[in-house]
């Protein structure tokens, strides 16, 4: 008996010590941009500012994992983690995007290409002539949708839980990226947070996953 209770404990440990361990990668952010839907704002494209607003409905943030580093990996757990302009941050929502977008380069303003509130950057629109991007965001267009509060780190910077299920998403080719925003509508705010048109405070992903 206690040689079977012992060789049943052995199997257990080993059992346990082969299980692959949860590893987090950083995965950078390879494209980004703000979206606007002040009416006379929609035509414009953000994908050359250093900082991109979060503000409730007003306001969306567009961020490209670099998916590279995914390949293989069971996805468990995610993060964004970001550098905040201003501190007012609480809840953060996040939303696949099922149509592809581009970046663009322009600097608030009206541009040739580059995403905007009415278009995707290719002079294509969203998902059907006169929509915009709630077309393909927010639920709507089979699109997924997670919602977590922000923890301030002791580096100064925050970040938001995501459902691993939304950047499974992207790997899998049902998202471009993700969409950000101030999830609780605290639109008196002016929430921005640095792009990463600034290569010493750019945003990334963290991404906890099993091979």
């Amino acid at each position: 008996m206690v040689r079977l209770t012992l060789l049943v404990l052995m199997v257990g440990v080993t059992t346990a010590c082969a299980q692959p361990q949860p590893q987090t990668i950083r995965v950078e952010v390879t494209a980004d941009t703000n979206l606007s839907s002040y009416p006379s704002e929609r035509p414009w494209n953000y994908g050359g500012t250093a900082r991109a607003r979060l503000k409730g409905y007003e306001m969306w943030y567009l961020a490209r994992p670099d998916l590279a580093p995914l390949a293989g990996q069971r996805i468990v757990g995610a993060r964004f983690v970001f550098r905040p302009i201003q501190q007012q941050f609480r809840t953060l929502g996040f939303s696949t995007i099922a149509a592809p977008w581009v970046e663009g380069t322009a600097n608030a303003e009206a541009a040739d290409s580059g995403a905007t509130f009415l278009e995707r950057g290719d002079g294509q629109p969203w998902a059907r002539p006169g929509g915009d991007f709630t077309d393909v965001a927010w639920t709507v267009g089979h699109t997924q949708v997670s919602v977590s509060e922000v923890e301030t780190r002791p580096d100064g910077t925050m970040a938001a839980a995501i459902d691993p299920a939304l950047l499974a998403a992207c790997v899998a080719g049902a998202s471009d990226g993700l969409a950000i925003t101030d999830e609780i509508g605290q639109t008196r705010f002016n929430n921005d947070i640095a792009t990463i048109e600034q290569s010493n405070m750019k945003p990334w992903f963290e991404e906890i996953g099993r091979a």
